[in-house]
């Protein structure tokens, strides 16, 4: 049971795992120091105030990380409710008391740091002689500053404190995961930009050569065209000459026809003429033998007569 009831009081810190660099540090630093001045500052003016509630005057030392303090009786102080220091003022304090002590935090000891801090919020109010206190000797008997708040307001508040310093510690680590994973997202987008553009230069290299390539075969075909016109031309002209000469050819083949026609009439007329020739030839040969036959009667009988 005891363990279960400290366990409820852990909390989990979530840290983002990434590299830093030295710059990084540096500001992480800073800003981890800046907190820790303002949580001083509220510490030591919320125990001044305490203190003069309790009507004590406070003498601090730092020795060894760990304020000492010796308390003295103060008779006959008070304090008014519009001094009380507060959740409202705060942020105020913070910002007077950093501007006001900046530079003796930095550049004092520890001792006189938190003196420093003390003391402001000790002397707004009026009160009777307050024996001086050597900060750099202190009591031989000190007292460790405790962190246990009686009264149960204060706890209330101081618990309430310490729960805005955890919610702002988680909101905190969310901020730097999310600013961690915006940055990655922002590096990725910067690569594929990058990618984008190499690849866009490529593209538009290779668009630029097909863009070349594609006016040479224009011009390519181009030519080929004007050839193709000058062989259409030609080749019209061509089947103009072929039907010319094909219809002479018909022509002539006509007249051939007729010409044949022609030449088998007259040979058809030379035969029958060789034929009446043969049959002339042969009757004149007859007739030219009966009148040899006749003549050689005739000059037979003459002969006789004159002989």
């Amino acid at each position: 049971m005891v363990f279960g009831v400290r366990a409820k009081t852990i909390k989990n810190q979530v840290a983002p795992n990434a590299q830093l660099t030295a710059e990084e540090w540096r500001r992480l630093y800073e800003r981890e120091t800046d907190r820790t001045r303002q949580l001083f500052v509220a510490l030591v003016t919320l125990d001044a105030e305490v203190r003069r509630w309790r009507n004590v005057y406070v003498a601090t030392e730092w020795k060894s990380e760990i304020f000492y303090f010796c308390v003295l009786p103060i008779t006959g102080e008070t304090l008014s409710k519009e001094q009380w220091f507060t959740e409202d003022n705060f942020g105020k304090a913070y910002g007077e008391l950093i501007c006001e002590n900046a530079d003796s935090l930095i550049h004092s000891s520890p001792g006189e740091r938190a003196t420093s801090f003390a003391m402001p919020l000790a002397q707004d109010t009026p009160r009777t002689e307050t024996p001086s206190l050597s900060v750099t000797n202190p009591p031989k008997c000190p007292m460790r500053i405790s962190t246990q708040i009686t009264e149960p307001a204060e706890e209330t508040q101081s618990a309430e404190v310490f729960r805005l310093l955890d919610e702002k510690d988680d909101e905190i680590n969310k901020q730097c995961q999310l600013v961690a994973k915006l940055e990655n997202q922002l590096s990725q987008t910067r690569e594929d930009y990058t990618r984008a553009t190499r690849e866009n230069d490529r593209l538009q290299t290779l668009l630029e050569k097909v863009q070349r390539e594609a006016d040479v075969r224009r011009t390519e075909v181009k030519d080929v065209l004007q050839a193709l016109e000058e062989l259409a031309v030609t080749y019209d002209e061509k089947n103009t000459q072929c039907k010319k000469v094909s219809k002479e050819l018909e022509d002539m083949t006509t007249e051939i026809a007729k010409l044949k026609e022609k030449l088998e009439t007259h040979e058809a007329d030379a035969e029958e003429l060789k034929a009446s020739s043969a049959a002339i030839k042969e009757k004149l040969r007859e007739l030219i033998y009966n009148l040899n036959l006749e003549l050689s009667d005739l000059g037979s009988q003459l002969s006789k007569v004159f002989s």
